[in-house]
């Protein structure tokens, strides 16, 4: 079993930061519209508020291709942790919406390492990493968010789907395909 690394060494990672900053430009948000088909959203002129979850298209890793791991993540042990696992994966989140972006306004994200836990999984050791990240607009919080990525070995096989559906007041399918799937990924980089 390849074991995750010295996890007192990985802890040391807990309360290093990062911040980005970034002016919220229209391009984006009109081209998710365009992407997502989505008529219930403006037509991204300045002042417009962004619709929940839409900062994912800012704040975007600009790594080099270079400089970027086999998973085409930025190589670990700059501002994540150096987890000796080859698969990093999204494994949950939380957020808090204080107050909406806008288009056209100037954000800043500070992100945050809060927590590196080992545990073990169904068939291996697997290192759970949480990173935070607070936005805010002249210095007034908007939203935060937080990320548990998990580190695990190389996959062995094709592990089964899971479906998980909150219910909620609004709802609308879309079809993921391959056109959909690709302008999305373009969007976010």
């Amino acid at each position: 079993m390849e074991q995750p690394g010295d996890l007192d060494h990985l802890r040391g990672w807990i309360g290093r930061c990062e911040q980005r900053e970034e002016l919220l430009a229209a391009f984006p948000p009109r081209a998710l519209k365009a992407t997502l088909e989505a008529p219930y959203v403006g037509d991204g002129e300045i002042g417009e508020p962004l619709p929940p979850l839409w900062h994912w298209l800012y704040f975007l890793p600009l790594a080099v291709h270079s400089s970027l791991a086999a998973d085409g993540h930025p190589r670990k042990g700059g501002f994540l942790p150096p987890v000796a696992l080859p698969k990093r994966m999204w494994a949950g989140g939380r957020f808090g919406f204080e107050a909406p972006l806008t288009i056209g306004a100037r954000a800043v994200r500070t992100s945050t390492v809060t927590r590196v836990e080992a545990r073990s999984g169904r068939s291996s050791e697997l290192v759970f990493v949480t990173v935070r990240h607070d936005i805010a607009c002249a210095g007034e919080p908007r939203l935060w968010e937080e990320h548990d990525i998990v580190y695990r070995p190389a996959a062995s096989g094709i592990l089964p789907a899971t479906e998980f559906v909150e219910p909620g007041a609004f709802s609308r399918e879309v079809v993921a395909d391959e056109v959909l799937l690709f302008r999305y990924s373009a969007l976010t980089f």
